[in-house]
């Protein structure tokens, strides 16, 4: 038997909350309230089942390099399905699809071939959305005609991320069972490769990263420069993620002081401005980053005037509150923070939708996510 740290079930609570609340959208498109409300109880039961059940029974029985093949396994079969998904999700059989892959390999496309990425439209003629940064990532993906595979990269991006912290690959790769096995909107991701799965994972690499090495005394400053250059690319991918970035800044003083907080700040803040504004300047009436959410925006006014201020203007003031409240300089303090912010666009917003429609919505089509 090996030692273990009992979970606190705070934090198992959350684990359950964020399992089920991730997905509740794309339930409740296909399986309706009754659907979502099973989904919802299973999901809750299945992490109090792994957390107290399998992941301690798991660890008795299988080695570290057990579990390492185990995680090469799983990735080789996620990547399977991952390339069997996309080709049907674009064979036209199930409906016309998503444009959100789409709109990724045209824009990278077009920004290699050395033209402005934002004059292209869709096969559903949709303005392209993608911020600079989301572009740049994703052309690696687009020259190598592997887009139904960044999903797959970014979530072992994550899964190494995991294994590291933990310092057990047994833990790491019953964690990366969970996000997968238990998300139908990742299902989706995968299949229809938008980049919405990569999008947050390599926003909240890149943030993790900075605090990493701008938190250690002996980290070298190389690594903060270029990972707050890092977050800035990634911030620079979709807008809803600055709302987080207050709360990076904040357990950046904690740790490594107001110099060093505001010196790497001020560089990820230049790097995602520069990034950002060199496309914009090229063009500004045909910048569709900025054009496509101010539409969706607009919509919010027509259910609630002047909801495209206070929307976010309350999640900006909330992520101030919880900056400044927060007397930690931990990193799961920092992660339950961000989760809640994002979160509140989300609630928020489907609020909205729902006085809008005259029934519960679990709609979030809007500005920030896609």
């Amino acid at each position: 038997m090996i030692e273990r740290p009992t979970p606190e079930p705070r934090f198992v609570f959350a684990l359950a909350a964020v399992a089920a609340f991730a997905s509740l959208d794309t339930v409740a498109k296909y399986l309706g309230w009754t659907g979502t409300i099973g989904f919802t109880l299973f999901a809750f039961i299945a992490v109090l089942v792994v957390v107290y059940w399998l992941i301690p029974a798991f660890a008795d029985l299988v080695s570290e390099r057990a579990a390492d093949i185990l995680a090469g396994l799983f990735f080789v079969a996620v990547t399977i399905a991952a390339l069997v998904g996309y080709r049907y999700a674009n064979s036209g059989q199930f409906g016309p699809g998503s444009d959100a892959d789409d709109a990724l390999m045209l824009a990278a496309g077009e920004l290699v071939s050395g033209r402005y990425p934002y004059y292209a439209k869709t096969y559903l003629g949709n303005a392209l959305s993608p911020m600079p940064g989301a572009v740049i990532l994703a052309i690696p993906f687009v020259v190598t005609n592997l887009i139904a595979l960044q999903n797959v990269f970014w979530l072992g991006g994550l899964y190494l991320a995991m294994r590291r912290a933990i310092g057990d690959a047994r833990y790491a790769v019953v964690f990366a069972a969970v996000v997968v096995g238990l998300s139908p909107s990742v299902w989706q991701g995968l299949a229809t490769g938008g980049d919405y799965i990569s999008n947050s994972i390599y926003v909240l690499l890149a943030m993790w990263w900075m605090y990493s090495a701008v938190s250690r005394p002996e980290g070298a400053k190389w690594e903060r420069v270029v990972s707050a250059v890092c977050v800035g690319m990634a911030l620079s991918s979709r807008s809803n993620f600055a709302f987080v970035f207050p709360l990076l800044f904040s357990v950046l003083v904690r740790n490594a002081g107001w110099g060093k907080a505001i010196k790497y700040s001020l560089i990820a803040v230049a790097a995602a401005v520069l990034l950002t504004l060199s496309f914009w300047m090229y063009d500004p009436s045909a910048f569709t980053p900025f054009i496509v959410p101010r539409a969706k925006v607009a919509e919010l006014d027509t259910i609630l005037p002047y909801a495209s201020i206070f929307i976010p203007l309350g999640t900006l003031l909330l992520s101030f509150g919880l900056a400044l409240r927060g007397s930690s300089g931990r990193l799961v303090i920092f992660l339950r923070n961000a989760a809640i912010v994002q979160a509140f666009i989300l609630i928020v917003t489907a609020v909205l939708y729902g006085f809008w429609a005259g029934s519960p919505s679990l709609y979030v089509g809007t500005t920030g996510y896609g």
